[in-house]
């Protein structure tokens, strides 16, 4: 996690104002995010039909040459329904609003250059007969604890590069795509070109869907890689207790995994 930060963001409607001030913009997937939402009145009293918080995150939509990146809401809290503001009062309104589990990692050291997906945070005032006040504040979203055991457990343990990274929407689902290729010194450079993982937070553990991409050694997977049949689809539960006991004990499970599939 980075130190801890504040953004904030002022909304004018007449002369009431609202300030959005975070306890710190960066949250691990699952995590919350708190702060306060300061209220400001004006010279007179105004009615309002509500607060809202929520969270929108992008994804990737489209084929090759004809790709655009697309918002989606993955999350979402009424903080208050109708309401009057009245003259010169000072109002805060504590918030917290809890990331989805697989929400989408969004900070930039993990992920790769090309991946321009974020996460945002938008608070609204509802309003009879006038535009919402709104603003936008982008969120940094670090893996859950359980799933930076993975990725370490890949990078460190057996020896891959992250080199790519895609968000895209599945099944009205945001989900990040993980490319990972073994380096010049990993045992898997002899058997593999590439994997690609999906992680997923399920109960009691994580879920790994990974499309295991084989190396061309002879004429046989010469012939599935000219079909595009040499990618192997498999999915690994790594379950609580094993992510508990760190990265190398998941680095045997996954290796003990792949290999069966490297073959």
């Amino acid at each position: 996690m980075g130190l801890f930060s504040k953004l904030f963001m002022s909304l004018g409607f007449g002369e009431a104002k609202i300030e959005t001030i975070f306890d710190d913009d960066s949250v691990r997937q699952g995590g919350d995010l708190t702060g306060i939402i300061c209220l400001r009145g004006g010279s007179s009293d105004i009615k309002f039909d509500g607060i809202f918080v929520e969270l929108f995150g992008e994804y990737l939509s489209g084929e090759e040459d004809d790709v655009v990146l697309e918002t989606a809401k993955i999350g979402e809290l009424q903080l208050a329904e109708d309401f009057v503001l009245e003259e010169d009062a000072d109002v805060e309104l504590p918030f917290s609003l809890s990331l989805p589990p697989n929400a989408p990692i969004t900070t930039k050291d993990l992920l790769s250059e090309d991946d321009k997906s974020n996460v945002y945070m938008r608070t609204s005032l509802k309003v009879d007969f006038a535009d919402d006040p709104e603003d936008f504040d982008r969120i940094n979203v670090y893996p859950s604890r359980e799933v930076e055991t993975v990725i370490l457990a890949l990078t460190q343990g057996l020896e891959f590069a992250l080199i790519e990274t895609q968000t895209i929407l599945y099944h009205d689902e945001i989900i990040q795509e993980f490319e990972f290729v073994p380096r010049e010194d990993s045992d898997y450079k002899k058997y593999l070109d590439e994997i690609e993982c999906y992680f997923f937070h399920v109960d009691d553990g994580i879920k790994v869907c990974m499309e295991i991409d084989k190396r061309v050694r002879n004429f046989s997977t010469a012939f599935l890689d000219a079909f595009d049949m040499d990618e192997t689809y498999k999915t690994l539960f790594i379950p609580i207790e094993d992510l508990q006991e760190g990265p190398t004990r998941v680095a045997i499970l996954m290796d003990r995994f792949i290999y069966e599939y490297a073959q």
